[in-house]
Order: structure tokens, then C-alpha cells, then sequence
């Protein structure tokens, strides 16, 4: 039997998808958001057939109840789902949302992981000279894969205390990050007045090129993500400053940098030592 990704999607699910996504890029979605819901309902479109505006609430039912996905992905599939056919109510294709019966899925917090800063080197010691930047940014910047790939070197911008880097975040928001002399220069030389990774997303990389680059170069059970994370714990081990690091990773809430950040194990002894004083 085919895989699900290989079938074709049903020729009545084209339109309103397309407009879906069009809704999607109207209201400011990142580009790896709206890839990641428009693949989502591809795939229910290939699993339920059909069309659209003839989906019962049984067939969304039967189509949760027969996976078995890890809670976030379920979380955000159900959160697709609700949100397709709500808008699909909205503009008046459907007079009921399908989805509504789908139950809420708790996120559970994600433990930090951050990377050790020893696999870190010696990954950039094997890695070649475009893959050692891109672990550089995440890990030394902060940076996610899909702004990692958008770094150009007309984002570098120097002041009267060093350099940073405009970085190009989620949403199309911009954020001002300061980057050491070191990784400045990198960029300079990678970039040249244009784009580090150049490509042809754009003109750039893709953010999931990216990601295969940086996975090339680590060690299993390393990913670029945590190498984020990595930044974020010594950013906050080294200041305790935790809306400062908010801003650096470019997050809307502190509870979610809260998520980034692993307290090292000496400062836990000294509070719990404080405690039993």
C-alpha cells in the first residue's frame, strides 16, 4: 500500500486549500508555519477523500482516534484541523466546523537540552567552513535554522560597543542580536554583500537545509535546536537576566524562554544549601 505522502490529493481539496494558505500569508504566518499546515491538511485530504465542505464530524473523529502521534503533533494537527474549518465556516463554505469535537491536547513542557559546549567544538573542528557558521549562529546567536538561513551580510551593523546581527525572525518580526568580532567576521567573509547560504529558497537556503547541514556535522542525538538551547542556558547562567535573553532568542513570553533555559546543578546545590542553612 502507498504512503499516505504519496497519494494524490483529491482534486476538490485544491482550491480551498490554496485559499486557505493565501488566508495564512494575509495574516502574517511564517512560512514554515503555513508549509506545516498545509502539508497537515494534505494529508487528511488524501485520508478522507472527497471534499472539504462534505467532512462529518465522525471521519475527523476516526481520523484521530486511528493515529498514534506524540502529543505536540497531535496538539497541533487537532489545533489545524479547528482552525481550517473555522475558517472555512467563516467565509461561508460550511455552516458547521467539523473539528469542534476534537478534544484539547495539554502541551507538556519540553525539558531543556542544551548541547555540551565540548561536542559543540568538536563538531566545528570536523565541520566545513558553511556548516561551522551555521553551528556558530546557534549556538553562539541563538538563531533557529530558518533565521540562520536568511543571514546576510548586509544584517551585520556595527556600533560604538561591537557588531550585530538583524536577525529575521518568526512572523516577519526583526530582532537586533549582538554577535561577537569572531562570528562577525565569519559572516562578513561567507556573506560578501549578500547572502551567507546562498540558494534557491529565495535566493537563500531552506530552513530544513539547513537543519540537514548542522545534523551532518553533530553527533547523534544532537540536534540544531539544542544548540539553541545551549545559548539560552549560558546566557542565563552567566546574567540571570531572563527577559534579556528572552529578547536575544526572539520570544513573546518569558515562559516559553523559562522552557529554553537548564539551571546548572551549582546553582541548585546553592539554593537548596541556602534552604537548610
Amino acid at each position: 500500500m502507498p504512503k499516505m505522502e504519496r497519494l494524490p490529493v483529491p482534486p476538490r481539496w485544491s482550491a480551498p486549500l490554496k485559499r486557505f494558505e493565501a488566508h495564512l500569508r494575509m495574516a502574517g504566518r511564517a512560512d514554515t508555519t503555513i508549509k506545516t499546515r498545509i502539508d497537515r491538511l494534505r494529508n487528511f485530504a488524501r485520508y478522507v477523500g472527497g471534499s472539504p465542505m462534505t467532512t462529518r464530524t465522525g471521519t475527523v473523529e476516526r481520523y484521530a482516534a486511528e493515529h498514534e502521534w506524540r502529543p505536540e503533533t497531535r496538539r497541533s494537527i487537532y489545533s489545524t484541523l479547528k482552525g481550517f474549518y473555522g475558517w472555512l465556516v467563516e467565509v461561508g463554505y460550511r455552516s458547521d466546523n467539523p473539528a469542534s469535537v476534537l478534544p484539547v491536547v495539554k502541551a507538556a513542557p519540553p525539558a531543556p537540552k542544551p548541547a555540551p559546549t565540548a561536542t559543540i567544538k568538536v563538531a566545528m573542528g570536523c565541520a566545513d567552513e558553511r556548516t561551522k557558521l551555521i553551528i556558530m549562529l546557534a549556538a553562539f546567536a541563538g538563531l533557529r535554522r530558518g533565521e540562520i538561513a536568511q543571514v546576510s551580510e548586509t544584517d551585520l551593523v556595527e556600533d560604538l560597543t561591537g557588531y550585530s546581527l538583524i536577525v529575521h525572525g518568526k512572523g516577519n518580526k526583526q530582532r537586533v542580536v549582538p554577535v561577537s568580532d569572531s562570528l562577525a567576521a565569519a559572516i562578513r567573509v561567507a556573506g560578501k554583500g549578500s547572502w551567507c547560504f546562498p540558494g534557491r529558497n529565495d535566493g537563500h537556503l531552506s530552513a530544513k537545509y539547513v537543519g540537514k547541514l548542522a545534523k551532518r556535522a553533530l553527533p547523534d542525538g544532537i540536534h540544531l535546536h539544542m544548540l539553541r538551547h545551549r545559548f539560552a542556558s549560558a546566557a542565563y547562567a552567566g546574567t540571570s537576566d531572563l527577559l534579556s535573553v528572552q529578547q536575544l532568542l526572539g520570544h513573546s513570553s518569558p515562559a516559553t524562554t523559562q522552557l529554553y533555559i537548564a539551571i546548572p546543578n551549582v546553582r541548585l546545590r546553592r539554593v537548596a544549601e541556602a534552604a537548610a542553612a
